[in-house]
């Protein structure tokens, strides 16, 4: 169950214990150990995530603003910023699947959602802690509601369900409450992929440069190149605040939105592999440039 470790008050608790719908079987140790390490592998990028998010935080709520208006601007924040977690746990779940399916191995769907959510309900407790903190707010004084609040409660409580529901199968979530302008198509969308590609090549070329010959383990690369990766995206899409707006949910929406087509899906796809090749030959002619 995605329930918060300290006791919320009833509307909390009842709206946001949000539950991973689980199938039947057993885990095995193996595979808890795998997706363990993918869990170690993944919290950095989750943890930048929550930063940068956190960094872009909507303006606080008016003092003179009744306890309804409270609740909502509270609930909204916190529906934004958990977006963003669900988003590194929809890549996370696709990868552990794509991992198995290249090893033949059997997919043991209940172990897999309980270990993701396990990883979603850390995150968050602290997302939720933040928010209410940024606020000014106790979990304590947002228990009295009236029929509306109660109503804005549980449309964001679906909102966060969904986007739960949607990582958990490894796709990625979509916020329902923004607005995807028209110029953010899907060439506009593929534009702004490749640009943020070609950056994150450009910066790997340069921390390679820079490291010279030497050795990090596999997991300090990883945190590397996601510190890379984050930088990347947070620069093209501040160059591109025209169309995208503010922030990152326009445009990771519209993504998500797109990444339902098939076909778009597997253009992006492609996109993705020659990323991945470019990626690995620039590591590659650094380290040849540094024998010779």
């Amino acid at each position: 169950a995605f329930q918060p470790r300290a006791p919320l008050p009833k509307m909390f608790s009842q709206n946001f214990g949000v539950r991973a719908k689980s199938g039947g079987g057993r885990g095995w140790p193996w595979f808890s150990l795998g997706v363990s390490v993918l869990l170690a592998a993944t919290s950095a990028a989750v943890m930048l995530a929550l930063r940068w998010t956190s960094s872009t935080s909507r303006a606080l709520p008016d003092a003179a603003a009744g306890e309804d208006e409270v609740m909502a601007q509270v609930l909204r924040e916190l529906t934004r910023r958990f977006f963003h977690v669900a988003r590194e746990v929809a890549g996370l779940a696709k990868a552990v699947r794509k991992r198995l399916e290249v090893q033949n191995l059997p997919l043991n769907e209940e172990c897999l959602r309980r270990e993701l959510s396990q990883q979603c309900q850390s995150q968050f407790r602290e997302v939720r802690a933040e928010v209410l903190a940024s606020f000014g707010c106790s979990e304590e004084s947002l228990v009295q509601v009236t029929a509306e609040g109660a109503a804005v409660v549980r449309e964001s409580a679906a909102c966060i369900q969904q986007m739960l529901d949607d990582a958990l199968q490894g796709r990625l979530p979509m916020l329902p409450t923004v607005q995807i302008p028209e110029a953010l198509d899907e060439e506009k969308l593929l534009d702004l992929h490749r640009e943020m590609h070609q950056l994150k090549v450009e910066k790997v070329k340069t921390l390679a440069a820079r490291t010279g010959n030497a050795r990090f383990s596999r997991e300090e690369l990883g945190r590397g190149v996601a510190m890379l990766s984050q930088a990347a995206e947070e620069e093209v899409l501040e160059a591109n605040q025209s169309t995208v707006g503010e922030g990152s949910e326009v445009f990771y929406t519209a993504m998500a939105k797109a990444l339902r087509s098939e076909a778009f899906a597997a253009r992006i796809a492609r996109l993705d592999e020659e990323h991945q090749q470019a990626m690995v030959a620039a590591f590659s002619q650094e380290s040849s440039a540094k024998r010779a």
